[in-house]
């Protein structure tokens, strides 16, 4: 019996360490080889093949672009409830490749991934609903997205749910609410998150004014790789700096 238990096994495993190595490939860059691996495994019905030669052939890694092949990969995906392949068949109707965008056929994608759990998905929901696209823009029902989002740890969506609280728009206006998503969104990277609540913290929204949080947020987003957003923290430090040394030389002359 334990016999044939590890013979039923043995293709399971030989089909994950085929993947791992797949994974080195493109992980490595050489995308041409890891292509020819993914095809491999795609042919044995590995899911996560079908996502993988999905993402290499929208991209053209190690394969011409080819929109269209990119969508049939995610729709083999989709079918066995892949939400990442669902999600990214939203993305490919969004933008129109292949053909004309068609944000009536990016919401239902979007919709589905949204029920199999993809925070991605009520992300890019959020956005068409904030935007408009397609029909009037509702700031309710972006919120209701973002917030299921956030909730599950989408950064973007906690940044665009704290600038919801702080301008009162599809929820009502709570100042510490956007600090507390604007803070979320700053822990998990997103510079201009941490640039906004640097700037919170500065002027006081919630009491008085924090001036070393300020300087931590600030700081942080002066490092980022976003130059417009590093430019305006680097900005915003230079001016508390002044403005403290103008209050010490005040208060010394007294």
């Amino acid at each position: 019996m334990r016999l044939v238990a590890c013979l039923l096994a043995l293709p399971l495993l030989i089909c994950a360490a085929d993947l791992r190595k797949a994974q080195e490939l493109y992980d490595r860059g050489d995308f041409l080889r890891a292509a020819a691996a993914f095809e491999q495994l795609a042919e044995k019905g590995e899911l996560e093949a079908y996502f993988a030669l999905g993402v290499l052939h929208a991209r053209g890694r190690g394969v011409p672009q080819d929109r269209a092949t990119a969508a049939m990969w995610f729709e083999l995906g989709a079918a066995e409830g892949d939400a990442r392949a669902m999600h990214n068949l939203g993305l490919l109707a969004w933008q129109g490749a292949p053909g004309k965008p068609d944000l009536h056929k990016a919401r239902l994608w979007f919709g589905r991934a949204a029920r199999a759990g993809s925070p991605d998905a009520m992300f890019a929901l959020g956005l068409l609903a904030q935007q408009g696209r397609g029909r009037e823009p509702s700031a309710t029902e972006a919120a209701t997205w973002y917030f299921r989002a956030a909730g599950l740890g989408h950064p973007r969506a906690q940044y665009n749910l704290g600038l919801l609280y702080l301008t009162g728009a599809g929820v009502e206006k709570d100042a510490a609410k956007a600090v507390e998503w604007y803070a979320r969104a700053a822990r998990n990277g997103v510079a201009r998150a941490q640039y906004d609540l640097g700037a919170l913290y500065a002027k006081g929204v919630t009491g008085e004014a924090d001036l070393e949080a300020s300087r931590q947020w600030l700081q942080q987003a002066a490092e980022s790789h976003e130059p417009e957003v590093a430019e305006m923290a680097e900005a915003a430090l230079h001016a508390i700096d002044k403005a403290q040394r103008g209050a010490t030389e005040l208060a010394a002359s007294r």
